[in-house]
């Protein structure tokens, strides 16, 4: 087998008959023994950016946070989300603060509307203004801030990397990627919290033994079950109502949990087959992140013909002109190498 270890062709975006744009990327998928298939570079090193959230939140968990301040599944899979600030979202992450005992006005997450458009423009014309609790990272910084006055440490500046928060999730992630927490490069993420660059085949590692917990140690066991069970059953807490995160979960009915990551990083653990797997757009572009997610598991026979029915907006996607006539569309183009 010729391995080719450059990124390769993951969607193209055609306009009539013609391919116009192609999307390259990596693909790693881990089991048990290592490397299973592969596209492109599995040791390609990238930030997790999001797809770190189930692994941040997991460390509070395992610190006691959820019996300290009595927190129910919503609202750990709230501290897993980059949601849409709907209702029920902002519901949940103003629950964790006022149980934790401090306000919005603590959080360091920066001001903004929804990521979504549509919820966006209703906080517009509701008058509302940019704040951090429509950030999409909110629930996760309401988490840092549970577990710091659980642990007896001050809230100011938790985003500092030299803030003590974060020895415990750099400790859990290094295990669950199985890399020295040492080796662990950081920077600083969008909402202003560390995040960890790290071989695309270690964070489907990472994703494969938080599906497939049974077998961890018992120090890691409770606290990853509690993770997928919060996320597989509210998915719609992970992203929002239509987001990709929340309809790939209820989709395959709780067989995997599923986090995307800012520029075009996403990661599936799968539960029966005890699999994880990681993919990189080399753009970071997000129309061309979703169609290879599912022409992945597809390609894996990791979903069937009712999960790929209730999944193919994703699958494919088409391209719309100005008046919003269908002009072209955007399909995987690639086959996955199996070891």
């Amino acid at each position: 087998m010729n391995d080719n270890y450059e990124s390769q062709p993951l969607t193209a975006i055609s306009r009539g008959e013609t391919v116009e744009s192609l999307h390259r990327g990596h693909i790693a998928v881990m089991d048990g023994d290592g490397l299973t298939a592969h596209l492109g570079d599995p040791r390609v090193v990238t930030y997790m950016r999001s797809c770190a959230k189930p692994f941040q939140a997991m460390a509070f968990i395992e610190g006691g946070i959820s019996e300290k301040f009595n927190l129910n599944d919503r609202e750990i899979a709230a501290m897993c989300a980059s949601h849409y600030a709907e209702d029920f979202h902002l519901e949940a992450v103003l629950s964790i603060l006022e149980k934790a005992g401090v306000t919005v006005k603590d959080l360091l997450c920066g001001d903004v509307y929804s990521m979504k458009d549509e919820v966006a423009s209703m906080q517009v014309r509701a008058g509302l203004k940019p704040g951090p609790l429509f950030n999409d990272c909110s629930g996760k910084h309401a988490g840092y801030l549970a577990f710091c006055v659980h642990r007896g440490l001050t809230v100011r500046n938790y985003t500092s990397i030299y803030h003590p928060v974060h020895r415990p999730v750099i400790e859990l992630i290094g295990r669950f990627c199985e890399i020295d927490p040492k080796f662990i490069q950081t920077g600083v993420d969008g909402c202003s919290l560390p995040t960890f660059a790290l071989p695309l085949e270690s964070i489907a590692r990472a994703f494969m033994r938080l599906a497939d917990h049974e077998r961890l140690p018992s120090s890691d066991r409770d606290s990853a079950a509690r993770i997928y069970r919060a996320m597989t059953s509210h998915p719609e807490m992970v992203a929002g109502s239509g987001g990709f995160c929340t309809e790939i979960m209820k989709a395959t009915s709780g067989r995997m949990v599923a986090k995307v990551g800012a520029e075009g990083v996403y990661a599936i653990g799968v539960r029966d087959a005890g699999i994880g797997l990681a993919v990189k757009v080399e753009d970071g572009a997000f129309r061309a992140l979703w169609p290879s997610v599912v022409e992945l598991l597809l390609q894996l026979d990791l979903i069937g013909k009712e999960e790929l029915r209730r999944l193919n907006n994703f699958h494919t996607m088409a391209v719309l002109n100005d008046r919003g006539s269908v002009v072209g569309e955007v399909r995987p183009r690639f086959k996955v190498i199996r070891r």
